[in-house]
């Protein structure tokens, strides 16, 4: 695992859609994604759920795991490092298994 996954507090997504992680401005690190099916998330700089509109977004989609004729890795660790003045809210999309961990730090 890289080495950066250390500096950061994790937070286990489990669920789809919306979910605020900090409202407070922080330091993103990363995210792993470790579920058995295709797993997708964006990224937004935003204090609540209400706030992720795309003017918000400083991600694109991104997509772990495309499942379609081959095997889902155990994990896939995405470095992002970023600065969210405005928190930390991840979209996840529909999954038949979500799982996502971000990892970030006060900032």
């Amino acid at each position: 695992m890289p080495q950066d996954l250390g500096a950061g507090t994790p937070v286990l997504v489990t669920v789809t859609g919306v979910t605020t992680i900090t409202s407070a401005s922080s330091r993103l690190v990363g995210m792993v994604f470790h579920g058995s099916a295709t797993n997708a998330a964006t990224l937004y700089s935003c204090k609540s759920t209400a706030s992720a509109t795309a003017a918000s977004a400083v991600s694109a989609l991104i997509v772990a795991h495309g499942t379609t004729g081959a095997t889902a890795n155990a994990a896939l660790y995405v470095p992002f490092p970023a600065i969210m003045l405005n928190g930390i809210t991840v979209d996840v999309d529909a999954s038949a298994d979500p799982n996502v961990t971000l990892f970030y730090a006060a900032a």
